[in-house]
């Protein structure tokens, strides 16, 4: 009886270390309360201040960081957006009232990043490039799908900011793509 107790303990123990190093992994591994697969790493952790400016993220694979200095110069996705259709659907979506989406606002500027209700002020943006494989990689669903016929496509992710409005897919200079709970929306500039 007193080793069946000794056993149940440890039994117990093992199982609370073993989800407690599970949930660090799903922390790490999830980015606006789903989980992605970018494997990111960082290339220099020693970086000077005037190389601060530069993401120096590198997506493994055939993705590319963008420098942010060209992000501000070439800012098609600043502006005010509206979301105005569903583009498509992920493998894996949240069954909702997608319809309801239709109409919400974005904004995205040098100063601020909104989207509804949720802002970031003085927001930093991350852009990657991705071919058309790593995209299928990365999301399991062809660009063609959500209406992007290109070669690769830009991404951009605003860090520190989780949620809606986050982290969109330029489809072009009208037009951006917003993952959300799923489920891909375009949204177009107005």
């Amino acid at each position: 009886m007193k080793k069946q107790k000794i056993m149940l303990v440890v039994m117990c123990l093992f199982t609370i270390v073993i989800l407690t190093a599970c949930s660090n992994d799903v922390k790490n591994a999830t980015k606006d309360g789903v989980a992605t697969n970018h494997q990111e790493k960082n290339i220099n952790n020693n970086m000077d201040s005037e190389s601060a400016n530069v993401d120096k993220r590198v997506i493994e694979g055939d993705s590319k960081p963008v420098d942010e200095k060209q992000d501000i110069q070439n800012n098609t996705y600043f502006g005010n957006w509206k979301i105005s259709k569903i583009a498509g659907y992920s493998p894996i979506y949240v069954d909702t009232d997608e319809s309801a989406n239709i109409g919400k606002a974005a904004l995205y500027t040098a100063e601020i990043a909104r989207f509804n209700d949720n802002e970031r002020k003085n927001p930093i943006y991350k852009e990657m490039k991705y071919s058309k494989s790593k995209f299928f990689e990365e999301n399991r669903i062809q660009l063609s799908d959500i209406g992007i016929n290109d070669e690769q496509v830009r991404i951009v992710e605003i860090e520190d900011w989780s949620g809606p409005g986050s982290g969109f897919i330029i489809k072009n200079e009208q037009a951006l793509i917003l993952l959300w709970d799923g489920i891909y929306y375009e949204l177009n500039k107005e």
